[in-house]
């Protein structure tokens, strides 16, 4: 019968053992454990046991007992309990720096692959080390005897003396060679059992005395002298039978998911029906699944239905089962292929404005989550999907076709379902003025000049639609004029537009006076240049000032006095935009918004 299922009896029981030198010898058996659940109960588990302070060679004993327990007893459906006595090495956290070594905590073995026993990390509470090494303590298991006795207190064959397996490096394989088995039984009567523990507390090689009864092979090292001996007895229960009048019926819940199904063994109740049923409704149970108990005759196994599983029941799930008998019903769920449809989703961009625009492509679309290619039709399983997008990249969407308002849509079997997402743009509108002052004689217009939102050339007093967000208004510039950003942009041409809003920026165009600077270059003899009055429009100016003049007329270059004693002999230079200046003497030079130049007039004595 499955421990498991049958008051779930797969607990241990520990009985620790540790020994430890003062002065002479000193020894206790120490942590106490021994909990079955509701099958066995240890009554020396709450106060332990202890052989108080030996010497080396003594002789001490110890009696503890074994009990079904009370909430076991009351059980119908259960009656006789197997079970072992087993010795495991004893682990524990030493205490830094002390000598001999001291344990601040006691850990249990944990055993590896190949049988090896091995020492786990044990938490300290309250320090700074979460995770600490625990150390395998010297083995005292090959000095403890154990014996069952029988119902007057006498011993009997079921026993293993002292001196047993190594003193080092144990294994499973020697815990297994030297466990002892028990038995209780209600039926029998026999509900209890007594076991003498006997310490057969070992000496030291070359310390010990003459007539001494410990063989030489346990006879410890010196070097272990003072230090604390240990040994862990375990209690486990290895079978739990039915009563004798009963029969027994193991369901197993097998689950087949190759078809996306999700349910698993306990998603499914079972059903029993017999005489005295001990358990008629249940949660499933993968092997080795559930143990019922029941009376002989008739009885069935059922399940109540799951949609998306097709059941099959093996043989021995109906007919009839005799006292002692044990049959096995296995039911088995195939989860069904899923009834499939298709789902296409088709992307439609609308964008008000050629700025910034995003294609439908840009547009990663999903149905439940799950990327999809636009206008491809996807096998979905029949009910109901969920149709978005990965990221709006701040567009309205909507949706259209099969899908509801949410992009909701319920796809029956074969059904090709068909969903639009658009996505709009939520737009403003930007609105660029272009003015240009010609008060210096410039002759550009509104025409000449190349307006731009965010880089893209726009028309003068038109609206633009834009993408909600900043953007930046800019023009070609030309040279010749200054430009004055004003209205809703800021002095660099930067304005915010919030969806539905209409803003308006002015770009100011002003034509720069383009400008003559004249210089008198005197050649030999005593005169000066200021003794020449050079002049503009037969204005006298200073040599070597600059002088602000209109754009696009010409203007005569001259010198208003003659020294004498001296000739003309040139004027020289060209201005930024490439125009010479006059080669004689009232000659004219016309220059462009913006333009500069410098005209050096030479006279020689």
């Amino acid at each position: 019968m499955k421990k498991k299922l049958l008051l779930s009896l797969a607990a241990l029981a520990a009985i620790s053992l540790g020994m430890v030198g003062i002065s002479a010898f000193e020894a206790h058996i120490i942590n106490i454990t021994a909990h079955i659940e509701n099958a066995l109960t240890v009554p020396v588990e709450a106060e332990g046991l202890s052989f108080g302070t030996v010497f080396p060679e003594e002789v001490f004993y110890k009696n503890f007992d074994i009990r079904l327990s009370e909430s076991f007893m009351k059980e119908p459906r259960v009656d006789d309990v197997e079970y072992v006595l087993r010795q495991k090495p004893k682990c524990g956290v030493p205490i830094p720096d002390t000598d001999p070594v001291r344990y601040s905590e006691f850990a249990q073995v944990t055993e590896d692959e190949q049988g090896n026993f091995v020492c786990p990390e044990v938490e300290i509470p309250g320090t700074d080390q979460t995770q600490v090494q625990s150390v395998m303590l010297p083995l005292l298991c090959p000095y403890l005897s154990k014996t069952e006795l029988d119902a007057n207190g006498a011993t009997t064959d079921n026993s293993i003396p002292a001196f047993h397996g190594p003193l080092t490096n144990w294994t499973m394989a020697d815990t297994l060679a030297t466990q002892l088995s028990g038995h209780l039984s209600k039926a029998e009567l026999k509900t209890s059992a007594s076991w003498l523990l006997d310490l057969h507390a070992p000496c030291f090689k070359g310390e010990c005395a003459q007539d001494n009864v410990i063989p030489p092979a346990y006879q410890y090292d010196p070097a272990f002298e003072d230090q604390l001996f240990g040994c862990d007895l375990w209690i486990e229960v290895t079978n739990i039978s039915i009563p004798p009048d009963k029969a027994l019926l193991t369901v197993i819940k097998h689950v087949v998911n190759d078809d996306q199904g999700q349910s698993q063994a306990s998603d499914f109740t079972m059903n029993v029906t017999g005489t005295n049923v001990s358990d008629p409704t249940f949660p499933g149970e993968e092997s080795p699944g559930t143990d019922v108990v029941l009376d002989p005759g008739a009885y069935s196994v059922s399940e109540d239905p799951k949609a998306g599983y097709t059941p099959s029941a093996s043989a021995d799930c109906s007919g009839t089962i005799a006292i002692g008998e044990h049959k096995t019903c296995i039911i088995t769920n195939n989860d069904n292929a899923p009834e499939m449809g298709e789902l296409t989703v088709i992307k439609v961009v609308v964008d008000e404005g050629d700025l910034d625009a995003k294609a439908a492509g840009d547009f990663q679309m999903t149905i439940d989550s799950n990327n999809v290619t636009q206008g491809i039709a996807n096998q979905v399983s029949v009910g109901n999907h969920t149709v978005s997008e990965a990221d709006d990249f701040g567009y309205n969407m909507s949706f259209s076709g099969d899908c509801d308002s949410s992009g909701d849509v319920n796809v029956g079997s074969g059904e090709n379902r068909t969903c639009t997402v658009t996505n709009t743009m939520p737009f403003g509108t930007i609105t660029v003025t272009k003015e240009v002052i010609n008060d210096d004689g410039g002759l550009l217009t509104v025409g000449d000049f190349t307006l731009k939102i965010d880089g893209i050339t726009v028309t003068s007093g038109s609206p633009k639609d834009v993408a909600v967000g900043a953007h930046n208004v800019s023009e070609m510039g030309v040279f010749g004029y200054s430009a004055a950003v004003s209205g809703d942009c800021n002095a660099t041409g930067d304005v915010t537009v919030a969806a539905g809003e209409s803003k308006t920026c002015t770009i100011t165009n002003n034509d720069i006076r383009p400008s003559i600077q004249l210089i008198k270059n005197v050649v030999g003899g005593i005169a000066l240049p200021d003794d020449f009055d050079v002049s503009i429009d037969h204005v006298v100016k200073v040599s070597g000032s600059s002088n602000p003049v209109s754009a696009n007329a010409a203007h005569i270059i001259d010198e208003e006095v003659i020294v004498s004693g001296y000739s003309f002999t040139s004027i020289t230079g060209i201005s930024f935009l490439g125009v010479s200046c006059p080669a004689a003497l009232e000659g004219t030079i016309t220059l462009l918004p913006g333009d500069v130049v410098t005209c050096t007039i030479t006279n020689t004595q």
